[in-house]
C-alpha cells in the first residue's frame, strides 16, 4: 500500500526532519530518484530547508528546496523520513499543520523506536520487499544513509537485512571516498564496524 499511495500520486511531498542529519537528507533524495520515473510533481525538502554543508556532495542536493515558505500548494500525498514525529518538521510543520492532520494520506518511513506510528501507513517494510534499480546516484544516498544511522553501540544486534543490504553496497563499490569524507570521519567507530559486517557478509 506504501508503494502505491507514492507512485500513485499526481503532487508529493518529500520531507525529513529539520536540523537535519546524513540518514535524513539522503533518504529523502533516494526516494525522490526511486519515485522519479512515477510521480508527476515531487517537491523535497528538510523540514527547516537546511542541508549541511558536507551533504552537499549528494547526488540530487541541488534539487532541495531551502525555503519552506515556497512550499505552499497542499500535495496528493506527503511521505516524512527519518520522521518521529511530524512536529519535527519544524518550521514547514508550523507553516502547513492542517496537512498533517490526517485528511492527507502520509507514508511515515522511519527507524527510531520513537515513532508515534502516525499517517496512513507505516512503510517501511512494505517498500524494503520492493527491488529497485540501484543506479550509482541511488546507492550513493543509500550507503550515506546506512552510514549515519548504524551506531554498534546504541544497536548492537543490527539485523540481517541490514546487514545484507550493506553487503549490496559494498559489492557494488558504492562506499565511495565523498561518503567516507563527508559523514564517516563524524562516526568513525559506527562507519568501521559497518564496514566490517558487510565486507564479511559480502565474502558468503
Amino acid at each position: 500500500m506504501a508503494w502505491e499511495l507514492l507512485a500513485g500520486s499526481r503532487t508529493l511531498l518529500i520531507a525529513t526532519h529539520a536540523n537535519p542529519d546524513a540518514d535524513a537528507v539522503a533518504s529523502v533524495l533516494a526516494l525522490r530518484l526511486v519515485l522519479a520515473e512515477h510521480v508527476q510533481s515531487a517537491v523535497c525538502l528538510t523540514g527547516d530547508g537546511l542541508v549541511p554543508p558536507n551533504l552537499e556532495f549528494l547526488p540530487g542536493a541541488e534539487h532541495l528546496l531551502r525555503d519552506p515558505t515556497s512550499v505552499t500548494d497542499p500535495p496528493d500525498c506527503i511521505a516524512l523520513l527519518d520522521c518521529a514525529d511530524p512536529t519535527r518538521l519544524g518550521p514547514l510543520f508550523r507553516l502547513h499543520p492542517a496537512w498533517f492532520d490526517g485528511h492527507i494520506p502520509i507514508v511515515n518511513i522511519d527507524h527510531h523506536v520513537t515513532n508515534t506510528r502516525y499517517g496512513s501507513v507505516i512503510g517501511w517494510r512494505n517498500l524494503n520487499n520492493r527491488s529497485f534499480r540501484m543506479s550509482p546516484p541511488v546507492s550513493s544516498q543509500d550507503c550515506t544513509a546506512t552510514h549515519s544511522a548504524f551506531k554498534p553501540r546504541a544497536r548492537p544486534l543490527a539485523s540481517s537485512n541490514l546487514l545484507r543490504a550493506c553487503s549490496r553496497l559494498v559489492r557494488g563499490k558504492r562506499t565511495s571516498s565523498p561518503i567516507s569524507f563527508g559523514v564517516s570521519h563524524c562516526r568513525p567507530f559506527g562507519s568501521g564496524a559497518l564496514h566490517w559486517a558487510a565486507s564479511g557478509m559480502s565474502r558468503r
